[in-house]
């Protein structure tokens, strides 16, 4: 008996995903994989750092500092999926703000979850403080340049 071969997996899959006959340039290409591997390591470690979290760190934080933690979790994970979000509507529109937006999500979940995990788990670098806001203002930039490019986009 013969078996029919139905479907054909290259050996090798393509950097990115691209409509076939379609030109992308290398510096898209290069963008869209930073968005999409940020924003999977970005939710790896959110899902990383939340398990340990609420395992081993559980008996040392206080009520507040755990739901600190935990802020800080949820922003990251929401900005990950924000982060894979753009990188996917930037493979398919040609648009740089999206890029921008990218980028904003990138750096507002790394000053706003990352400053605030180093202010509940040390107590040296109370100096952070003041970074928080900023990557929640990068975060903000973030969605308000996915807002105006959806505007653009459906004025089109």
């Amino acid at each position: 008996m013969k078996y029919r071969q139905v479907m054909c997996i290259p050996r090798r899959l393509p950097l990115t995903w691209q409509e076939p006959g379609s030109m992308m340039s290398k510096e898209k290409a290069l963008s869209i994989n930073w968005m999409l591997a940020k924003g999977a390591l970005l939710g790896f470690l959110a899902v990383l750092l939340g398990a340990s979290g609420s395992h081993w760190l559980g008996h040392l934080l206080d009520a507040a500092e755990q739901r600190a933690y935990q802020t800080a979790v949820s922003y990251q994970f929401y900005h990950a999926l924000a982060l894979l979000f753009t990188g996917l509507l930037y493979a398919h529109a040609r648009m740089g703000s999206l890029l921008v937006a990218g980028y904003l999500f990138a750096i507002g979940t790394v000053l706003f979850s990352g400053s605030i995990y180093l202010l509940t788990l040390t107590e040296s670098m109370r100096w952070l403080g003041p970074v928080t806001p900023l990557g929640g203002l990068c975060l903000m930039g973030g969605w308000a340049v996915l807002l105006v490019a959806a505007i653009r986009r459906w004025r089109r």
